[in-house]
């Protein structure tokens, strides 16, 4: 899994990479809640 902690290649890298833009505006955090529910 592509995170902050393990980057995996230019999509983490990059600031415009959409692994780097799913943690930036917090999209993993809807998913964290949706398994909460």
């Amino acid at each position: 899994i592509c995170t902050p902690e393990n980057p995996l290649g230019a999509t983490m890298v990059s600031a415009e990479g959409a692994c780097a833009a799913y943690y930036r505006y917090g999209r993993h955090l809807l998913t964290l809640e949706e398994d909460n529910v």
